[in-house]
C-alpha cells in the first residue's frame, strides 16, 4: 500500500475556506474514474460514480470526507512586525509555542512565540498562555516590512511534516487527509449502483460546506469518513481514552453533534464481523463531524460515521497506524456493498 499520494495531501496547505490546493490534487487523481464532477459555490467537490448494474436500488448513497485542516489567520501586525493571529478551527494553545508555521501566499517561515519565561513575573509563570498572548515572528524589523509580505486575512499553517515508518504515519493534517485518501481509493473501485462521493469544505468551522453539499445531493444514506481522537496515552483514564490505535476503524453511536443511525451502526459491526475486520466504537461522547449537518439536510438522511483513530489531531504532528487506514477503507467498501445489496428492488 503506497502512501505517496497521502504525503502530497498532507503536505498541502488547505485551511477552512482555503481548500483549493487539496481540491485540485483530488480532482486530478480521480477525474478518470468518475462520470460527473461538480464544484459548488462553497468549494465542495461532488463526484458521481456510475454503477455497472442495470438493477434499480432504493437508496442513494453518499460517502464524504472534509478537505480542510485547522490553521491560523492573521488579524493584526504590531509596530515591531510581529503577526497577531486567530485560530481557524479548534486548536489547543498548549501545542503552539515554538511551533514553525508557513504564512501567507509567500509561505514565509515563522515561529509562534510569546513573552519569554525569563521576563515573566512569578505569578504569571503558572498561568495558561492563550492564543491572544501569542504572535508569529517572521523575522521582520517593523510593521512596514511585514506588510510587504503578509496581509491581514492571510492564512498560516503548521509547517508540513510527513514521516512514514514501518507501521505508522506521522504528519500534520491527518484530520482529515486520511479520509480524503480513503475516499480517493474508494472512487477507483467499481460498484453495482451509482455512488456519490463528496470532498467538503469548512468542516472545522461548523460543517458549513457539508450542509450545502447534502442539500444538493439529497442522499438516503450517508457515510461520513473522518479521523477521531485516540487518547490511549499515559495519564488518561480508561473511560476518556475514546479509542485506541491499531484496534481498527471507529464507528460512533453518538458525538456532540450527531446521534448516528442505529441500523447503520449495527450493520457496520455485522459487516466487520463477517469480514474479520477489527472495529471499535467511540467510548466518549465528544467531538463532531460533517454528519451534524448532513443528517438534517432536506427531510433527513440515515447517517453513519466511520473514523480512523489518530493521536494528537489539530496539532503540528499527528500519528496513525497504517493497519487502521487499510481496515477503515476495507470496512467502508464492504458497508457500501451491503447497503446496496439490502436495497436492490429490481
Amino acid at each position: 500500500m503506497s502512501f505517496e499520494f497521502l504525503k502530497r495531501l498532507c503536505c498541502s496547505l488547505a485551511a477552512s475556506g482555503d481548500e483549493g490546493n487539496v481540491r485540485s490534487l483530488v480532482l486530478e487523481e480521480i477525474k478518470d474514474y468518475v462520470q460527473e464532477t461538480r464544484i459548488d459555490n462553497l468549494g465542495n467537490l461532488i463526484v458521481k460514480k456510475k454503477g455497472e448494474s442495470t438493477r434499480k436500488y432504493a437508496k442513494k448513497i453518499l460517502v464524504t470526507a472534509h478537505m480542510d485542516e485547522v490553521g491560523f489567520i492573521i488579524k493584526h501586525v504590531t509596530d515591531e512586525g510581529f503577526l497577531k493571529f486567530g485560530s481557524v478551527g479548534s486548536v489547543d494553545p498548549k501545542v503552539l509555542l515554538g511551533t514553525r508555521v508557513l504564512v501567507g501566499k509567500e509561505k514565509i517561515l515563522g515561529v509562534i512565540g510569546s513573552t519569554p519565561i525569563h521576563l515573566l513575573e512569578s505569578s504569571e509563570k503558572s498561568k495558561k498562555v492563550d492564543i491572544s498572548d501569542m504572535y508569529i515572528d517572521i523575522g521582520s524589523n517593523n510593521k512596514e516590512e511585514s506588510l510587504k509580505h503578509v496581509s491581514l486575512g492571510d492564512f498560516a499553517y503548521f509547517e508540513p511534516t510527513f514521516i512514514e515508518t514501518l507501521n505508522e504515519i506521522k504528519s500534520k493534517s491527518l484530520d482529515n487527509r486520511l479520509g480524503c485518501n480513503i475516499l480517493i481509493n474508494l472512487v477507483k473501485q467499481s460498484y453495482p449502483a451509482d455512488v456519490c462521493f463528496a470532498f467538503t469544505t469548512k468542516e472545522e468551522v461548523g460543517s458549513v460546506g457539508a450542509r450545502a453539499m447534502a442539500y444538493y445531493v439529497n442522499p438516503d444514506a450517508s457515510i461520513v469518513v473522518d479521523t477521531t481522537t485516540a487518547s490511549d496515552v499515559f495519564g488518561v483514564k480508561e473511560e476518556n481514552v475514546v479509542c485506541k490505535l491499531g484496534k481498527g476503524p471507529v464507528v460512533p453511536f453518538m458525538d456532540l453533534g450527531t446521534i448516528y443511525n442505529r441500523n447503520l451502526y449495527k450493520l457496520a459491526f455485522e459487516v466487520a464481523k463477517e469480514n474479520n475486520i477489527p472495529l471499535q466504537t467511540k467510548e466518549k461522547i465528544a467531538g463532531g463531524t460533517d454528519a451534524s449537518s448532513i443528517q438534517s439536510s432536506r427531510d433527513g438522511t440515515e447517517t453513519l460515521g466511520v473514523s480512523v483513530p489518530c493521536r494528537y489531531i489539530h496539532s503540528p504532528v499527528g500519528i496513525c497506524k497504517k493497519v487502521d487506514l487499510k481496515n477503515t477503507e476495507e470496512l467502508i467498501k464492504k458497508i457500501i456493498f451491503s447497503i446496496l445489496e439490502k436495497n436492490g428492488v429490481g
